[in-house]
Parts: structure tokens; sequence; C-alpha cells
């Protein structure tokens, strides 16, 4: 040892900081240098013997879980020998996983436990131990014992000693251990090639092995049920090539990048074209690493979810759709308006909401059957659909009530072109059952700015005007105007006026109790 040394309490001399630098260097160096991590342990123990003048050093990894598991045994003596460790007391298990000690000096036996510990000590010649923790992860501590054939006192020096090579060797034993069951994984991987492929092939999902650039290394045989191909003629694709929607693609881009760049795995759906239609999966990525750690393919284990993406959309349409006339209800009409109205607060657009009903469409139902009936609807339905602009919005309300927006127009010149235009279509005779029907319609139309009007305001303006439109004789147009805004103010003034009072007849008049008894008031705007 260095001139520096202190005087130990038995005579020895104990490391100064110089000492300890050039042991953890050395410690490192066979660490690092070694052929396997293994062998550099045992060096590394070997080393610290000499250095601390002691008779063995023991390293292994505990479980902080009950059973308390040690694994990875490496015991050495001073003179290069190994050796099997002694039993570990099960108290002095439980200490190791349980003891408050931030330096992490371990094992000061007391009463009862020093009793095990020193019976223990006298049958394996042992005098002394110390031993020392690290945390590995979550689940596992590192510990370094050091045992002495004499007995000594250990320097504050020496134990520092303890605490770092307990820390250098503890993470390399861990990193040893972590390499060992990787290669064991490894090893019993290539033995059992053969029936690993077996259970590949038998999954009830389509498994993919892919590189950096999503070229297919292996594949196993359900992939072949949608493209009728063997897995073996998928090598060398790109399976991002097969990707068909751009938000999926997009999605799979993501994944593989989060594979090989930060080597973490996720979840994503796709849709792949194949030989029987699109096929959509949700999906699994899980990197694949190689002995020092770098990505080097990604597997991905995708289920086929095409029935329940199916269902999903029926639901979705049957929520979003009018079942009879494919058109969009009354619900997503409301918010779609709407949107367009918030989302062009500030503009100079104009926008129109039409109202429509048919003519008498009961006498045709009752008359004819309710088979006519819904044909009719339909093909009124898609006539609608055909005489608007594709950027404008066309519903079904319900019954015989269809609704039109028109996103962006030119004043009420044009409205009233566009609408012309619709009752045109509307009225080229329809061929049912071989009878010729001739159908007609009454129109309400509401206009507004973005911003000077809600979707409400524009629905209930063309909602009075088709009623205006029904009392004026039924197949035309009426415009709501101010003079239709002043009727519906009034009748909105005059039914709360008459609420008001049905309320104050309502309310007792003497001190007897008597309450006059008052009716209910409906006001229908025809």
């Amino acid at each position: 040892m260095a001139s520096g040394h202190h005087e130990a309490m038995d005579g020895r001399d104990a490391p100064d900081a110089a000492d300890v630098a050039e042991l953890v260097s050395r410690l490192a160096t066979a660490l690092l240098t070694s052929t396997t991590p293994h062998a550099g342990i045992e060096r590394a123990l070997v080393e610290l013997c000499e250095f601390l003048e002691i008779d063995r050093a023991t390293a292994f990894i505990v479980q902080r879980d009950w059973p308390h598991d040690l694994d990875d045994f490496v015991s050495m003596t001073r003179d290069g020998e190994r050796r099997s460790p002694a039993p570990v007391l099960i108290e002095a298990r439980q200490l190791m996983v349980t003891v408050d000690d931030d330096d992490g000096l371990l094992l000061y036996p007391q009463g009862e436990l020093l009793d095990k510990a020193q019976r223990q000590m006298r049958e394996t010649g042992s005098a002394t131990v110390r031993a020392c923790r690290v945390p590995i992860g979550d689940d596992a501590y590192a510990v370094l014992g050091l045992m002495s054939l004499r007995p000594r006192e250990w320097s504050g020096s020496e134990l520092q000693v303890l605490r770092l090579a307990s820390r250098v060797i503890g993470h390399s034993q861990a990193r040893s251990l972590l390499e060992r069951q990787m290669q064991d994984q490894r090893d019993a991987l290539a033995a059992s090639e053969g029936r690993l492929q077996a259970m590949i092939d038998g999954a009830p999902a389509s498994i993919f092995r892919l590189d950096r650039e999503s070229r297919i290394l292996l594949a196993n045989r359900e992939v072949g049920r949608f493209n009728d191909v063997s897995p073996e003629s998928l090598h060398g694709i790109r399976l991002s090539d097969l990707i068909t929607e751009p938000d999926a693609h997009a999605a799979f881009d993501r994944a593989l990048t989060r594979a090989f760049e930060l080597g973490e795995g996720d979840d994503v759906r796709v849709s792949v074209s194949t030989g029987i239609g699109e096929v959509y999966f949700d999906a699994r990525s899980v990197p694949e690493f190689d002995d020092a750690g770098n990505v080097v393919s990604m597997m991905v284990y995708a289920v086929d979810v095409t029935d329940q993406r199916r269902l999903e959309e029926k639901i979705t349409l049957a929520a979003t759709t009018d079942p009879l006339t494919g058109l969009a209800n009354r619900l997503v009409f409301v918010e779609r308006l709407a949107a367009e109205i918030d989302g062009h607060a500030v503009s100079d657009r104009t926008l129109a909401v039409l109202f429509i009903d048919v003519d008498r469409f009961k006498r045709t139902n009752d008359g004819l059957g309710h088979a006519v009936g819904d044909e009719l609807l339909r093909v009124l339905g898609q006539r609608l659909r055909q005489s608007v602009r594709s950027s404008d919005l066309v519903a079904r309300f319900g019954g015989d009530e269809f609704a039109v927006a028109y996103l962006d127009v030119n004043g009420r010149g044009e409205v009233e072109r566009l609408v012309e235009q619709l009752r045109r279509e509307i009225a080229r005779p329809i061929e049912i059952d071989g009878m010729s029907l001739h159908a007609t319609v009454s129109i309400g139309a509401a206009m507004g700015a973005p911003g000077a009007v809600s979707a409400s305001d524009l629905l209930r303006g063309a909602d009075h005007a088709m009623y205006q439109a029904k009392r004026r004789g039924r197949n035309r147009c009426e415009i709501f105007d101010d003079a239709m805004r002043h009727t519906l103010h009034s009748r909105r003034d005059t039914e709360s006026a008459l609420r008001a009072a049905i309320a104050s007849a309502a309310t007792p008049t003497s001190s007897a109790g008597m309450v006059a008894e008052g009716g209910a008031i409906a006001v229908h705007y025809l």
C-alpha cells in the first residue's frame, strides 16, 4: 500500500484516497477487460481480497420479495480459488432487504441472530463478516460480503472501500445476470427454433419480424390466409407499402420509429390491402435487441379486427344517418351547421337553410301503402342530394321533412335560383311499382351570416317560413324576412303573456286557500 496509509485498529495500514482510487481502477479494469462478465467479477473479488487482506469475498443478488431467493453467486478466496457460498441464514436474508441504512452496510448481528451467525462462522472457519448492498432495479439488491478467518476491526476507510466496491461489482453482477439470462433465452430459442416456428404458425394472430425499413424478415402462416401466398414469399416486402389508410400509415411509421429509435413498443390499428380485400388489424410492435442493446428488428403481432371494425362502422352509421335515405340525420345536420357557423365567425359568407316538407304525403302513404311512401321518400332524398353542391348539407329530419344548408350563397337571388333548381328536380315523375307519381314540396328558407346569426336562429326561421308556404297554398318557397320575424316575435310575446296570466290565476286568492284552476295553452305556428 502507499506510504500515506493511516494505522488501522489492529495494526494494519488503513487505505488512503490514493489507494482507494487505484483499487477502483483495478476493479473496473478487471470487470471491463475480462472475456465474460462472470470472469471479470471473479478477478474483481480477488483484487478486493488482496487489497483488504481478507480471506474470502462473495457477491450475489437477493430478491426483495419473499422468499428472498439468492442468485448468481460468485465466491473467491484471496488465492484465486472458487468457493461454494455458505448457506445464508433466513434472518440474514430478511435483514438484507429490510434494514434501513443509507450507507448500505449490513449484518451487525445482535441477540439470537448473533448467536446463529457466530455458530455458522465457527462451522465455516470465519471469524469476521461484513456485507454491503446496492439496489438493482425495483426488485433486487446486489450484496457484497467479505469474510476473514481471523478477528479484525474495520476502519472507516475500509468500510468506504466496501461501499465503493459493492457498487462497482454489484452493478456489473446485475449486468452479468441479465446478459446470462438473455443468453439463456437465445440459446433456448436457437435450440427450439422448430418448435417456436410451429407455435408461431399456430397462433391466431398474424406475426411479422421487420427490419428498420419495415421489410418483412419473418411471417407466420396466418399471414398467408389474407394473401393466398406462402409466408416465405413475403420476405423482403415492405409491410408499410401494404398499409392503405393515410392515418394508419402514419401511425405505423410512428411505431417503427418508436421501436428502432427509442426501443419501445406501441399499439396501433392499421388497415392492410390483401388478396381478400381491406383487412383491419389491432397490432402490437415489440423491439428486439442484440447483445449490445441495439434494436435489430421489430416484431409485430396483429389480430384481425375487421368484423369488429365493420360493426363499429355500422353503429356509427346508425347513429349519424337516416336508415331509409342514407342522408345525415337531424343531430348531425345541426352539429355540422353549428360548427360551420362557429368556425367562420368572422366571414363575409352568407348561409341559407331550407326546411322542406312533402305536400300531402300522408294521403300518399295511407292510399298507396307505407312501402310506396318509403320509396318515395328515398327517391326524394337522392334527388335532394343530387341537386345541391358537394359542400352543402342535406338531411332527413324525420317523417316527410328534409333540410338543406347552403354553406356559401351570394344573397337572396342565388338562394331563389338554387331553390327553383331543387323544385324542378323534385317535380320530375317518380316511377314506383308501375305507377308514375308526382311530388311537390313546401319550402321555407332562412339566411344569415356567421357572427350575425346562430344555427338555431336559421333553423327556427326556416321552419316558420315553411309553415307560411303551406298556409299560402303549398308547392312554393317562402324566405324568412323581417315581416315574418315580427310576426314570430309577436306570437312569442302573446304566448308568454298568456302563460303568465295562467300562472297568476292559479295562485291562492283568499286565506281559505282557494286556488283557481288553470289550463295549459299550446300555440302551434301554421
